[in-house]
């Protein structure tokens, strides 16, 4: 029987050949995903492995197999553990073969509601915000709230799914099925997002309290100032009194902005521990740095053109309404608001998964 890997934890198991292409949720950390195809054969019988099929995997029941040992390629990564991905061992052909797929997959990503199950979930995604917002906002201060934290908590799970399928060389959005689980299918998803959020910013905005601190400012008001940088209030650096200090919140601020989108993939594919690896993650950027920079690049070229479409939309809706134009026209603008915004994260979510996907072989670390 072939061995499988959950794309997540990197447990590894047991299942039969027919069972490629089903859905199975791993026993150790919960994470649902798609059984590949055999790509390794099983360990020899003397390791003690207990088989397993599909239905005990799916139920949590399979037998965990052996970790690889030392000079053994990771199913996830194909690195060796202590060996130095990226090194003599890649080939020049290999990385080319990166590039080549990653903006082919890169492109089919620009058209991925062209596909019937894309489209579909692409359509439920866009509802569910439009109708979470809304009545978030007709729902008053309290149980708005909590609205709006279900809605943003399911909507960061959606975004990690999109990370993972891309991760895994697929093009099929991921299956909307946040609700089984409130911890690890809702509450997760969004302390890993602010967590990667915050570990990105944290130096701009230490050095943002500090600076602003020693100009005499309050401090209560300068740490609120600070926390508005995790929500693009980027604008409050030039409130620093100081060429020098806006200089050097600005720089952090910079360097954090670059590498967040490693630190989502970091905490998408393998956990909350990976953030402390910052030896790892500056190895691994080192190694894939061209390719990591077209990453960073799609990411924020594709929040750039929300932002332009939504002035364009709302710039719309205002012209309407001082010409006196109908009631449908403006009803509908919030909703092309919201289209934007989905396809906009599913193309920054799927440029970062598929980063993980064509140039794994360069990463510093086997994830697990």
């Amino acid at each position: 029987m072939p061995v499988i890997t959950c794309p997540k934890c990197q447990a590894q198991y047991k299942v039969a050949e027919s069972a490629a292409g089903r859905r199975a949720k791993c026993k150790k950390c919960g994470q649902s995903f798609t059984i590949p195809a055999p790509e390794q054969p099983a360990p020899p019988p003397e390791t003690g492995v207990g088989q397993s099929d599909f239905e005990a995997l799916a139920a949590g029941e399979a037998q965990a197999a052996p970790e690889p040992a030392i000079g053994t390629p990771n199913a996830a990564s194909g690195v060796a553990p202590g060996a130095a991905p990226g090194g003599a061992g890649v080939r020049d052909g290999v990385a080319a073969a990166g590039y080549a797929g990653y903006f082919s997959a890169l492109g089919r990503t620009l058209t991925f509601p062209a596909q019937p199950h894309n489209l579909v979930t692409y359509l439920f995604v866009c509802l569910f915000l439009a109708i979470g917002t809304g009545a978030s906002f007709v729902l008053g201060m309290c149980l708005g709230w909590v609205i709006a934290l279900i809605v943003a908590a399911w909507y960061m799970a959606f975004q990690f799914g999109v990370v993972l399928e891309a991760a895994d060389g697929k093009d099929e959005l991921p299956d909307l099925n946040y609700f089984s689980g409130l911890f690890t299918e809702l509450l997760m998803p969004f302390l890993q997002m602010a967590a990667a959020s915050i570990v990105s910013l944290l130096p701009a905005m230490i050095a943002f309290i500090v600076v602003s601190v020693q100009q005499g400012r309050d401090a209560l008001d300068v740490t609120g100032e600070a926390f508005g940088l995790l929500t693009g209030r980027y604008d409050v650096v030039l409130e620093l009194g100081s060429p020098e200090s806006q200089i050097l919140v600005g720089a952090l601020l910079v360097v954090g902005v670059f590498l967040w989108p490693m630190f989502i993939l970091v905490v998408a594919v393998g956990g909350l521990p990976g953030l402390v690896r910052l030896d790892l993650i500056g190895a691994t950027i080192l190694r894939s740095l061209p390719a990591y920079c077209i990453v960073v690049g799609v990411v924020y070229a594709s929040q750039g053109l929300e932002y332009v479409s939504v002035l364009a939309l709302a710039g719309l809706g205002l012209r309407s309404i001082v010409t006196g134009g109908r009631m449908p026209l403006l009803l509908l603008l919030p909703v092309a608001i919201v289209l934007v915004r989905v396809y906009v994260s599913v193309v920054a979510m799927r440029a970062i998964g598929l980063y993980y996907h064509h140039f794994k072989q360069r990463f510093a670390w086997s994830w697990g």
